[in-house]
């Protein structure tokens, strides 16, 4: 018995989360049935701590676990949702800001991934489709980074990677700032750029992308938001070398 639910993203509200059960087929939901309360002895809803694991956990066929939380601080890159080990078969349901049930959650059982993260608290319980014994739950999350700062006209230059490195650049964009560009240019090799307002962007999450056959990309934004922009720069098919990462705005208000 495995499941686990996947979380990717940084600051931002409540959103829906999509999920689907991927290792076994959907079961037909008896919602009366999975309405039931929690077992007699949850008095309390219990602290999940990242990477230090909730053992033992038990519940009988058409039962729900205990409810337990996690409290995700801003600036965490990925989250992971996780039960494993034990016997039988308890699917794992996951909720932003409540407790979840059957007819209402954020992530369900194995194999969900999602390309946005929201801070805040996070409610996890466990449903015995079967009988299930000796189940672990455990969270993990990305530590926050702190990503080079652009300034504008000091573009970052000779940047070198990997093939499948990536690298993370942000900057504080002022009031009145219009015609914002990032770039990459120079050098050799294939580079991807990825362009975010508010949080890190991904490959599957990002407001602007280019996706070069050379080190030459380019995200124009027009006129800028007033707050932080997360840029990515991934060297995915090819290593990079000589490269230069930048930004450029002009001042439309002083």
């Amino acid at each position: 018995m495995y499941a686990a639910c996947f979380a990717f993203v940084m600051a931002c509200g409540p959103g829906e989360l999509t999920g689907t059960e991927v290792s076994e087929p959907a079961p037909k939901v008896d919602l009366a049935a999975l309405q039931q309360p929690l077992a007699g002895d949850c008095t309390s809803t219990y602290s999940l701590t990242k990477d230090v694991a909730q053992t033992n956990l038990s519940s009988a066929q058409g039962t729900w676990s205990c409810i337990y939380k996690l409290a995700v601080p801003s600036g965490v890159a990925g989250l992971t949702f996780k039960s494993t080990g034990g016997t039988g078969d308890a699917d794992l349901y996951v909720r932003y800001a409540l407790a979840p049930d059957a007819a209402s959650y954020d992530c369900r059982s194995m194999g969900t991934t999602n390309e946005e993260q929201c801070t805040g608290t996070y409610y996890v319980k466990l449903y015995g489709t079967s009988a299930s014994t000796g189940a672990q739950l455990l969270v993990n999350m990305d530590r926050p980074y702190t990503a080079p700062v652009l300034a504008r006209g000091q573009p970052f230059i000779d940047v070198s990677m990997a093939v499948g490195e990536q690298r993370r650049f942000e900057i504080d964009m002022p009031w009145g700032k219009n015609d914002v560009q990032f770039f990459t240019s120079g050098g050799t090799g294939y580079a991807n750029l990825y362009v975010k307002f508010g949080q890190p962007p991904t490959p599957y999450n990002y407001d602007c992308t280019e996706n070069g056959i050379s080190t030459n990309t380019s995200c124009s934004m027009g006129w800028g938001k007033t707050g932080r922009y997360y840029v990515l720069v991934e060297a995915k098919h090819t290593p990079i070398t000589g490269m230069r990462i930048g930004v450029n705005y002009t001042d439309y208000y002083n």
